[in-house]
């Protein structure tokens, strides 16, 4: 239910799972050395994960063999991603902002821990 989520991410206590503290929310954020993962902690779809974005399946999710031999689903699915496309009002962000930038640096000059 709505009521039940936060208006806004400066609403804590309706935000953040931490429940050590207390706090049962959505957002998740796990320490790492160098980063703070942000991740959902609820049951849905992927909205709560995903925080106001929609992606589309590339085209190699739909030719995984366990089911592209069923149908053309990227053909199939493709009226209904243009509708939803249309009911939320996508649009694509036409730039990198800072934060991005520097993550993606990060994400190229770190090696992955193990």
């Amino acid at each position: 239910m709505d009521e039940n989520f936060a208006e806004s991410s400066w609403q804590l206590g309706r935000f953040i799972w931490a429940p050590l503290v207390g706090l049962k929310r959505v957002l998740r954020l796990t320490p790492f050395k160098h980063v703070f993962i942000a991740s959902g902690a609820g049951v849905d779809g992927g909205s709560i994960d995903y925080a106001n974005t929609l992606y589309r399946a590339k085209a190699e999710y739909f030719q995984n063999p366990r089911w592209s031999e069923l149908a053309d689903w990227e053909q199939e699915l493709n009226p209904h991603c243009v509708r939803v496309e249309t009911m939320l009002g996508v649009n694509t962000v036409p730039f990198e902002s800072p934060p991005e930038v520097r993550s993606a640096r990060f994400a190229i000059a770190e090696p992955t821990e193990k």
